[in-house]
């Protein structure tokens, strides 16, 4: 009778382990949310995900600590006092404390801004699967031979330890998905290569730089299209993956051109780049030292970007930014295709002359080659967005426009996104160039802020991943603010440092900058502090693992 209807204490233990395992790993899936946006933010780079785990993870290891602490606190005294009365057969009700803590986290962890929202692609729905199997079977396990090792007292303690091991179980989750996403890569590669090489009459163009490649890439489109079918990476797409879904997204067989731009990080990055999407013609819109802490050396830096004029072709042709020392330089080691120098001033074939920036508009002679000067206006601010234009202007007379269809498209460009863009908000005038910054766009926007009247303030976190030059260039950034700036809101503390150091170098004062914890904390200091007629200038834009 008993083994025909009615479950053994036995059975009814692993009904509610079961149980139990199912819901922690679905807990545990909510509880993780920071951990996965991470590391897609990232890239899936388990470096980089380790290195923000580490170094720059902020309050989340201690909450997960502190969350374990108090668990494991109110479960031991919850079995000891059950045990001590007799009441062994419940002590699943400590559980009970470890969800409700549990729940606390996760509800913190609603409130905490997102800068960047975890975007649930197919390849984060696989890895959260997978994530949900371990930590069910890893909860399992634990609820099963706990007893056995810790005794009543200790029940289900170790099931407590769960959350702070959650970063590590993703990351064994995905290195179990590893091989099958590394195939999946394979084939989104050679798809989108397969349909590039059902066009071949597509003119294809890589654009890469320390900074200024998404501007310039944005410039080009749309003075080419003035004239052709194009088609070009979206935002910041400069990746190998980003640049295959704009291939088999985008890219249709009507388009006559294709504009990539090329990021990196490390050597080889660009070169790979180039082999995939074989560009023939090519622009270098400047050399500096961002993402000097993952290159190292400034070196490494100029031989990564020389890997797209190296990689063009005698048919083709690189054009270089001359107003940037380091590229012109750079340009002399080019003996593979056409060499195009651009700039302000100077005798290059393509330059500009007579610049007028003022608050809202520039104004410049635009020369190619022996053609007579033409003045145009253009909405983008700063003498920098020139260096661009004209790096796109020779490309676009490379590919038979001609110098007025060039510079009637030259006036009518639309500013990009978080590239010094200039709104107006309750008569105070806002300025966005809130993307990754290096040192010289922070120089060039400083530069244009200067031809605004009224009350400069700033809103910055400082340069980021400079290795070893950012002490010494958030130093300067610092000296070069207080000569622009009548008030600097800082983001994060000890970013700000140098910062500081530079601005009191120059006998800016205490009341003349705050420093705030975060973009909330600054954004509240920031209305408080508004008046009609000031200009707020939003400069760079922490990468998300900061």
């Amino acid at each position: 009778m008993e083994s025909g209807g009615i479950l053994s204490a036995a059975n009814v233990e692993i009904i509610i382990c079961t149980a139990f395992s199912l819901f922690n790993g679905l807990l545990l899936c909510y509880g993780a949310y920071k951990f996965f946006n991470i590391l897609q933010a990232d890239g899936y780079n388990v470096g980089k995900y380790f290195r923000w785990l580490f170094v720059k993870c902020g309050g989340y290891m201690g909450r997960l600590l502190v969350l374990t602490f108090l668990s494991v606190g109110s479960l031991c005294v919850t079995n000891v006092l059950f045990n001590g009365y007799g009441i062994s057969n419940i002590t699943y009700l400590g559980l009970v404390f470890y969800v409700i803590f549990f729940g606390m986290f996760i509800k913190a962890q609603t409130r905490d801004t997102v800068k960047k929202p975890l975007v649930m692609t197919a390849r984060i729905k696989r890895l959260y699967v997978v994530f949900f199997l371990l930590c069910a079977a890893a909860t399992f396990g634990l609820m099963r031979i706990d007893i056995l090792i810790y005794g009543l007292s200790f029940q289900h303690t170790p099931v407590a330890f769960m959350p702070v091991f959650m970063p590590f179980i993703l990351i064994i989750a995905f290195y179990i998905t590893y091989p099958f996403e590394k195939l999946n890569y394979i084939r989104y590669l050679m798809k989108a290569k397969k349909k590039l090489a059902r066009h071949p009459s597509l003119i294809k163009i890589g654009i890469t730089g320390s900074f200024g490649k998404t501007s310039t890439k944005f410039v080009l489109c749309q003075i080419l299209e003035s004239k052709y079918k194009v088609c070009c990476s979206p935002e910041s797409y400069n990746t190998p993956m980003g640049l295959c879904k704009v291939i088999l997204n985008q890219l249709s067989l009507e388009d006559e051109i294709l504009i990539a731009e090329m990021g990196a990080r490390h050597k080889g990055d660009i070169k790979y780049l180039c082999n995939f999407i074989n560009p023939r013609y090519g622009i270098l819109t400047g050399v500096g030292n961002q993402h000097l802490e993952t290159f190292k050396t400034r070196n490494a830096i100029e031989m990564t970007k020389i890997e797209l004029p190296q990689s063009l072709g005698a048919d083709g042709a690189a054009v270089f930014n001359a107003d940037n020392n380091t590229a012109k330089r750079l340009s002399a080691l080019i003996s593979n295709t056409k060499v195009i120098l651009t700039g302000c001033g100077g005798n290059y074939g393509v330059r500009a002359e007579n610049i007028v920036a003022e608050a809202d508009k520039t104004s410049f002679d635009l020369i190619i080659y022996g053609h007579e000067p033409i003045r145009v206006t253009t909405s983008l601010i700063g003498e920098h967005n020139v260096s661009n234009i004209l790096t796109a202007a020779a490309l676009s007379y490379e590919l038979n426009l001609t110098p007025e269809e060039i510079a009637r498209a030259v006036c009518a460009l639309r500013p990009v996104e978080h590239r010094f863009k200039i709104s107006q908000s309750n008569g105070v005038t806002i300025i966005d160039d809130a993307f990754n910054a290096s040192v010289e766009s922070t120089n060039a926007a400083l530069k244009a802020l200067k031809n605004f009247t009224g009350r400069k303030i700033v809103v910055t976190p400082g340069l980021v991943e400079l290795g070893q030059d950012e002490w010494r260039e958030n130093l300067e950034f610092g000296k070069n603010l207080s000569t622009v700036c009548d008030y600097v809101i800082l983001v994060g503390k000890k970013k700000s440092v140098p910062i500081i150091m530079g601005l009191k170098d120059e006998g800016f004062g205490e009341s003349a900058y705050y420093v705030a914890c975060d973009l909330k904390d600054a954004s509240d200091h920031l209305k408080q502090l508004l008046r009609p007629g000031d200009v707020v200038l939003f400069e760079n834009d922490l990468p998300f693992d900061y």
